[in-house]
């Protein structure tokens, strides 16, 4: 894991930029589940029984939606000092949104094809992040501004969410990443 996102105003500027109204929600693995979207060169779905896919438009048809610069510089500045991957090209960001007791299940990120990094962003509440290490379950809370970074070995790992410390509050998490 790394510091926080510093200086707090960036974050609030990645939230703001986050903030308009193309930002969508659609529900996946059921109600107790986070809400997700995506944005960048590829949009990420998921269908039942085949898992998640990619795709160079929306689910509509229209174009995706760029990554905002706030947060591609923040994501390559992170891959270049933090993770030693100075090539990093920012191409997808899944936005999840947990609100109460929404959670994630442990899975792994294996949709991009690509060894590059996973940068994973946290936003507003604190949580507690779950992950599984050559079989051992590890857990770790997950604050406001805090980045955990799947690199190396660890890019693969299995991982999940088990809910926000506060039931009444709502987490916004940020993973970004490169498809290849």
């Amino acid at each position: 894991m790394s510091p926080n996102i510093s200086p707090p105003d960036l974050a609030e500027q990645i939230k703001s930029d986050l903030r308009q109204p193309w930002l969508k929600s659609a529900k996946i693995f059921g109600g107790k589940s986070c809400s997700i979207t995506s944005i960048g060169e590829y949009y990420w779905t998921w269908q039942a029984g085949k898992g998640g896919t990619y795709s160079r438009q929306q689910p509509d048809g229209s174009a995706t939606i760029a990554i905002p610069q706030s947060l591609r510089s923040l994501a390559i500045a992170i891959a270049t000092e933090s993770a030693d991957c100075p090539q990093y090209n920012p191409q997808i960001a899944l936005i999840n949104v947990y609100k109460g007791k929404q959670k994630l299940n442990l899975h792994q990120d294996i949709d991009e094809r690509c060894d590059a990094p996973v940068i994973s962003l946290s936003f507003n509440t604190s949580g507690i992040f779950t992950f599984d290490r050559n079989g051992k379950r590890e857990r770790v809370q997950l604050d406001d501004r805090d980045v955990f970074i799947f690199g190396g070995t660890d890019r693969y790992m299995k991982h999940g969410y088990e809910g926000n410390l506060d039931p009444t509050s709502t987490r916004m998490n940020i993973t970004i990443r490169q498809y290849c």
